[in-house]
């Protein structure tokens, strides 16, 4: 079955299925009456779903004469449903009004959005079907037809499946703490790249959800507290199957944990709430704990290059020259003499300089009030900070992206830690806009997303392999508009 090239937005196919045939070989059956050549039929496997549960949306075509080409589909409209395609079904035989059909099958796997009646409404298949020529005895060209009698034509054809009500039902009350949505039959399992490390080493956490259902709705698992560890974020990987069956398959969460002390170190089970349609029941599955065995850090190892606020090496006092300084002790009476009968005769002038000088200890006031107060300091002073590491990033981005990366990386966690009064060494994204929304509760929504777009992608080209991805040149623009966005907002 082909996409279909009219109607309003892209059509997509459920997949593509051969043409079907004639049922059989030889003449067809002679219909009955009222029994039509071709037709076509919709259902679903559930009309009473619940809120984001699957249902299977199945046409099936039925023809008892031959069809030329391949049929075209055009998928019907629908509102409050997620659709996902899926693989032709089968063909076979059917009987139907007293005669023989050959029935093909589409697919389709909808998850519908909101509880209430829904409707699926009408798709349509469009096919060209063979047919004997009709002689019109006064016809121009009749005698060209009656030597052509007996030959067969195209006749295009176009069905239309009735619509389908769905009954949605909201999901029952008693939703476990940390449900997020996940209806489905699901597992999960959690482990590690290696059980042994030492102390600043990361160890790479991975946790597989698997089970039937929308797998692209599953949101962030949420994590036990680890506090041995630096945690950083999440990265996702979705393996989607479909089938006949429907949608399946797995989700995987990747987290990448840097263990701060050595010693025993335990991660506790990590925890999926789901609700399984089939019992009308909420349940929940976890993982088994794992166990580390955390070595201290070798002391012998060369120590990190530091690397001063602001991405810059921590300055240093060279001797760039050496001169003498000659000391003029020639007095100098006369002249200074008449500077200070001129300074004199100046009257109201004289309160310039006392205004600059209210106006100094007024500053040293406030630069005092600022040293006493940290954290007031570090929100002022979080911009100008920020903006200076994005400056250094930039003549990194061509030859060294992955370099170009941490520095911005640094520059969006200091910015963040600087305004929320926290530690930028372990803030983690899902942190950071907990935190924003608490403290700032009328910070905009699209401030929250581009925030959310920048961290992950500077995630993901900071532990991407080397040479694999480059850095956008966007980066530093978009970094520099959502600081001053933020500067703006935090107030």
């Amino acid at each position: 079955v082909r996409p279909s090239a009219s109607g309003t937005g892209p059509v997509q196919s459920p997949g593509s299925a051969a043409a079907p045939s004639a049922p059989a070989e030889g003449p067809a059956p002679k219909a009955r009456p009222g029994a039509p050549d071709i037709f076509v039929t919709a259902e679903v496997d559930n009309p009473r779903p619940y809120v984001n549960q699957q249902v299977i949306f199945t046409v099936r075509l039925h023809t008892a004469v031959t069809i030329l080409g391949n049929p075209e589909w055009i998928p019907p409209a629908f509102n409050g449903l997620l659709s996902e395609d899926l693989p032709p079904g089968g063909h076979g035989q059917e009987t139907s009004h007293g005669r023989s059909y050959f029935v093909s099958e589409l697919k389709m796997a909808f998850f519908p959005t909101q509880p209430g009646k829904l409707t699926i409404a009408p798709g349509a298949i469009r096919c060209q079907i063979q047919e004997e020529m009709n002689i019109d005895p006064f016809a121009p060209d009749f005698f060209q037809r009656f030597f052509a009698s007996g030959q067969m034509q195209a006749q295009t054809r176009e069905l239309r499946t009735k619509p389908v009500e769905l009954d949605v039902q909201a999901l029952p009350a008693g939703k476990p703490a940390g449900f997020g949505g996940a209806v489905g039959r699901y597992k999960l399992r959690a482990e590690v790249d290696r059980k042994q490390a030492k102390a600043g080493e990361a160890v790479n956490l991975s946790v597989t959800v698997e089970g039937s259902g929308n797998l692209k709705a599953l949101g962030d698992l949420p994590m036990p507290e680890l506090k041995a560890f630096r945690v950083y974020d999440t990265v996702t990987a979705l393996n989607q199957v479909k089938d006949a069956r429907g949608v399946h398959g797995s989700k995987v969460y990747k987290t990448v944990l840097v263990p701060q002390a050595s010693g025993p170190v335990r991660i506790p089970p990590i925890a999926l709430s789901f609700f399984d349609p089939e019992r009308k029941e909420y349940a929940t599955t976890q993982s088994d704990p794992i166990d580390l065995q955390i070595a201290p850090g070798d002391a012998t190892a060369a120590a990190p290059n530091y690397v001063a606020p602001g991405g810059r090496p921590a300055a240093q006092i060279t001797t760039v020259n050496e001169d003498i300084r000659y000391a003029h002790t020639r007095a100098r009476d006369a002249e200074l003499s008449r500077a200070a009968e001129a300074w004199a005769g100046l009257g109201w002038v004289h309160a310039v300089p006392l205004a600059l000088l209210l106006a100094s200890l007024g500053w040293a006031g406030y630069v005092e009030r600022l040293s006493q107060n940290p954290a007031a300091l570090r929100f002022r002073e979080a911009l100008p900070k920020a903006q200076g590491r994005v400056r250094e990033a930039r003549g990194f981005l061509a030859q060294e992206p992955q370099r170009a990366a941490g520095l911005l990386y640094d520059a969006l966690t200091a910015f963040l830690a600087a305004k929320l009064d926290c530690a930028s060494a372990g803030l983690t994204r899902r942190d950071a806009e907990r935190l924003l929304r608490q403290r700032f509760p009328k910070l905009p929504d699209g401030h929250l997303q581009r925030m959310r777009a920048l961290w992950e992608e500077l995630e993901a080209l900071r532990f991407a392999p080397a040479g694999q991805h480059a850095a956008d040149g966007h980066l530093p623009e978009g970094l520099l508009e959502l600081f001053r966005a933020l500067e703006e907002d935090l107030k």
